[in-house]
């Protein structure tokens, strides 16, 4: 791992398009970090980002701002990087924990009346919840048929209502993306949501007490139906969502803690241990949807 003084971390580059390894490597260097440090992220070898990364560079800054004090400082972002903060507009949501070196403007910069994504969204009420749900519906309801707009906004409030209702977190954030297959007539929909929170351990924990050795062994009680919801039921949403992608030729990555779940409609489930711990739970959702004629 490449560092250029003990007071910066080197936000590592992603392996390629359709790995999650690189959220493994950013949370292995923010742990290091210390209290009062002058903490910097050089982004210089950053060449893309996607929802769930831009996620867990948020959550990766909020944890540095909790240990150090201080605001984390982005510096050398590649100007198509920063064009997509700008879009998901990370600078604004995120002003509390992170300051971007050198930040520019352009044409790709947020638009309240964009079709292509939900920018960052704040999760830590029902409210927010219904917001963020509304909202979905007005982005994708041109590209979407009825039932794959239902479906996506069904992942969507599972997904968010368990960072208010279980992680504890007031903070919590969600972003979607949309990118278009016209040669396949597809919208692949990537949906992304984090927090800080107590993971799904801590949270299956609060209601039954110590029920598994590990955080991998609560991913799968989660993802087999176990529920800290009050009636018993709902298995924290996962298992809905996980017939939604079934339906919907998709694929979800859950980390929680030390743990971490991929499950994808042809292959099922892999789940890994023994992973860096970071608090609370992260998320990346895929779905393909077709679509719509005349879009």
């Amino acid at each position: 791992m490449d560092t250029f003084d003990k007071n910066q971390i080197l936000f590592l580059p992603s392996t390629s398009e359709g790995s999650f390894t690189d959220l493994d490597q950013l949370f292995s260097c923010v742990t290091e970090v210390t209290l009062s440090s002058e903490v910097v992220l050089n982004m210089e070898r950053t060449g893309f980002i996607t929802p769930s990364r831009a996620v867990g560079l948020v959550l990766a800054c909020r944890y540095v701002c909790s240990i150090a004090k201080k605001k984390v400082l982005l510096r050398n972002i590649p100007r198509d990087v920063q064009k997509y903060l700008l879009r998901m507009d990370i600078p604004v949501g995120a002003r509390e924990w992170i300051e971007i070196e050198n930040l520019g403007t352009d044409e790709w910069a947020r638009n309240p009346q964009t079709t292509q994504l939900l920018e960052m969204t704040r999760i830590g009420s029902t409210s927010d919840v219904e917001h963020a749900i509304e909202r979905t519906g007005n982005i994708f309801s041109p590209w979407l048929n009825k039932d794959s707009l239902n479906s996506l906004l069904s992942s969507l409030s599972e997904l968010c209502s368990n960072i208010y209702q279980h992680s504890t977190d007031p903070n919590g954030i969600v972003l979607i993306q949309k990118y278009e297959k016209q040669s396949l007539n597809v919208v692949n929909v990537q949906v992304a949501v984090g927090d800080l929170g107590c993971g799904i351990q801590g949270s299956l924990e609060l209601r039954y007490g110590p029920i598994a050795d590990n955080a991998v062994e609560y991913l799968k009680l989660a993802m087999e139906g176990k529920s800290a919801r009050n009636t018993g039921r709902g298995g924290l949403g996962l298992r809905r969502v996980e017939q939604i992608l079934q339906e919907n030729r998709g694929s979800i990555y859950l980390r929680s803690h030390d743990a971490a779940i991929l499950s994808h409609y042809k292959t099922g489930r892999v789940f890994t241990s023994g992973n860096v711990f970071f608090p609370g739970t992260q998320i990346a959702l895929g779905l393909n949807f077709p679509l719509l004629q005349d879009s």
